[in-house]
């Protein structure tokens, strides 16, 4: 019985850090999977709501935004945090930007006359500051905690922390330079693309050294003695 719940222990363990891998890696590929299914360039990655990839997008904003709600993290700040978090992500995928043609906004879910562009855009724009705002909180506090003693250093710990600190830091330095560029325009056509795309890169990596994608930063496991073979 100690050895099939070990066994369960692990898968569940497995389980959960590749879920983490996965939330990463859509993090990551979503934008250039939008590229080339759009075949051109992009004014932001939420533009993506209204080309022939406009289900991928709202696709993989959801399963983001579900991962993240369902997340439990090991205590309260982190449940409430992936909480926000998903809420918002759903939200993103859920309201349309302002972005794009307008006269496809019928392409998903039925908008049409009834898309205020004085209300939905400024919905989307607030749930997609908020998602991001959250997940570089996640980097820069949540992601670098450690349950090792004070005055015990792990070197892989301590390496995996320095890639938070960068992948929460690029993500504040990309919103600053987006809000910036919503007072007095200075990214370019593509630049608003560039910073998404960056962030998305950060937010995928930082999850994906959080699930264990990395072996280099990885902590060595503990030898433990085989386990016997459980009976048919």
């Amino acid at each position: 019985m100690a050895h099939r719940a070990l066994r369960h222990g692990q898968a569940l363990i497995h389980s959960f850090l590749a879920l983490r891998k996965a939330v990463g890696f859509i993090g990551m590929v979503l934008p250039f999977v939008l590229l080339l299914v759009h075949g051109s360039s992009l004014g932001s990655v939420s533009e993506g709501y209204y080309t022939a990839g406009a289900a991928l997008f709202v696709a993989g904003v959801c399963a983001i935004g579900m991962f993240l709600l369902f997340y439990r993290g090991y205590d309260q700040e982190d449940r409430i945090a992936s909480f926000v978090a998903g809420v918002a992500a759903l939200l993103v995928g859920q309201e349309p930007c302002g972005c794009g043609p307008k006269r496809e906004l019928a392409l998903l879910w039925g908008w049409g006359p009834g898309y205020d562009l004085s209300v939905w855009p400024r919905i989307h724009f607030l749930a997609a500051t908020v998602l991001f705002c959250t997940l570089a909180y996640f980097c820069l506090r949540l992601f670098p905690r450690s349950d090792c003693p004070a005055g015990q250093k792990n070197p892989k710990k301590q390496q995996r922390n320095y890639v938070y600190y960068a992948c929460g830091g690029v993500m504040v330095a990309c919103l600053l330079a987006l809000f910036v560029h919503v007072w007095r325009p200075w990214l370019g056509p593509q630049g608003v693309f560039i910073a998404e795309t960056i962030m998305m890169l950060a937010f995928g990596l930082s999850w994906a050294v959080k699930g264990e994608a990395i072996g280099l930063l990885n902590d060595r496991a503990p030898a433990s003695p085989p386990l016997a073979p459980t009976p048919a």
